[in-house]
């Protein structure tokens, strides 16, 4: 029954349903009755308002060039005469009221029917909820067709599409609403607003075309993006990010830039903070050589000479470090001689503060040493084990090692007992 290119070309545009796109062609009785059967096929897949409106257009176009058809027993063909005869238009033509607002929509809870004739209930709110099984089986119930290869994301959008169609409502009214905020997508790097469909790489390099987007829900989160195929990704994964939502809250750019540089010369507070300098230079390999170089010199002026490294440069005096500098930063360009320096700044800062933390004196000077503690905690193990023996008390070595203090006022007790 499929036509080649040739055939359908040689057809005169009054006998298709839809003359513009060549579709459904009724020239034969025969191919009338085959329009019939795939209308009703892809009205039941498409579902709702626009599966009807299908319907009715094929249905109506046949039954007017060959009226004996109407006489067909499919279930299709007496909901079409049905709804012909209480005289109903298809719910896609009639003019739709100003749309509800989204809470409105998500608390609708209206009885669809389904293939069987049986009724169920749904809302917006629970078919976000549901299961990608539970999704298959409600849209089976609704008389779609659902492959194995469909994601989720496809069918949570089939099933929310069928139900604002069974609500009245368009898609168009449904975004409006589901993006109040004026949220908006844009380019990480320029900033600017992309249109969608967007088609861009992903940081691995694969094509991807943006298709929309669902905003933030909460502080902290990034939204969602999704793509073509029905997957949904983090903005990051494009390049982008959702702006101007409610939970936005980025500072004015040019602030974050004059705090960026600032940053820049801040005292690193760690060295995992002052490997990151490093790390951001043209050369990392010239500037972790500066940096140690210059760790070692300020060991050395801080009496520590004992914490100087044998793998890097030992400068003994200020002459032999700017020596190390300035040859790291012979035959550079002009910035990356400034970025070289400026690690020698940062390292120098770094090591002085951490230098002048180790030879700061202790807040409290009476509080005990850690480690002379322990020294004496082993003098009174010791000892506590050494009574038990000479008295030859049942105390088990657990309690002892618990609390040695406690067992040796419990021995010399006894022994004071026994001197008398």
């Amino acid at each position: 029954m499929a036509l080649t290119k040739a055939q359908r070309k040689r057809i005169p545009k009054r006998d298709f349903v839809f003359p513009r796109e060549r579709k459904y062609p009724i020239d034969t009785r025969k191919r009338g009755q085959y329009a019939l059967s795939l209308s009703a096929l892809h009205g039941k897949q498409l579902g709702g308002a626009e599966g009807r409106a299908l319907i009715d257009k094929v249905y109506g176009a046949v039954l007017r060039k060959y009226p004996s058809l109407k006489n067909s027993d499919s279930n299709t063909m007496r909901a079409y005469l049905k709804r012909k005869q209480k005289g109903r238009r298809s719910p896609a033509s009639l003019t739709r009221p100003s749309a509800p607002s989204r809470r409105s929509y998500a608390r609708a809870n209206p009885a669809l029917e389904g293939v069987s004739g049986r009724r169920r209930s749904m809302t917006l709110n629970r078919l976000g909820s549901m299961t990608k099984a539970e999704l298959r089986e409600w849209l089976e119930f609704r008389g779609f067709a659902v492959y194995d290869d469909e994601t989720k994301a496809e069918l949570k959008d089939t099933a929310r599409q069928d139900l604002l169609d069974e609500m009245g409502v368009s898609a168009s009214d449904w975004r409006r609403r589901k993006n109040p905020s004026g949220a908006r997508l844009v380019d990480e790097e320029t900033g600017k607003a992309v249109r969608l469909p967007y088609k861009t790489k992903s940081h691995r390099g694969d094509p991807i075309t943006v298709t929309g987007f669902t905003e933030p829900h909460k502080r902290g989160s990034t939204g969602r993006i999704s793509t073509k195929g029905g997957r949904e990704y983090f903005p990051g994964v494009a390049g982008l990010k959702i702006v101007g939502h409610r939970f936005d809250a980025s500072p004015n750019p040019a602030k974050k830039r004059r705090k960026k540089v600032r940053s820049l010369f801040a005292t690193p507070e760690t060295w995992e903070d002052l490997q990151q300098h490093i790390d951001g230079t043209s050369s990392p390999a010239n500037g972790m050589l500066v940096a140690l170089a210059v760790i070692n010199f300020e060991a050395l002026q801080s009496g520590h000479p004992e914490m100087r490294s044998n793998l890097f440069p030992r400068p003994e005096s200020e002459e032999q470090l700017e020596a190390i500098v300035s040859s790291a930063a012979q035959g550079r360009t002009k910035k990356e001689k400034g970025e070289i320096i400026l690690v020698a700044n940062l390292s120098r800062n770094y090591a002085q503060n951490y230098f002048q933390e180790i030879d700061a004196p202790r807040s409290n000077p009476r509080r005990r040493n850690p480690r002379r503690r322990k020294g004496r905690r082993e003098v009174m193990v010791k000892k506590a084990f050494a009574l038990r023996k000479e008295l030859g008390s049942n105390m088990s070595p657990q309690t002892i090692m618990r609390n040695p203090e406690r067992a040796i006022e419990i021995y010399e007790k006894r022994l004071a007992r026994h001197t008398r």
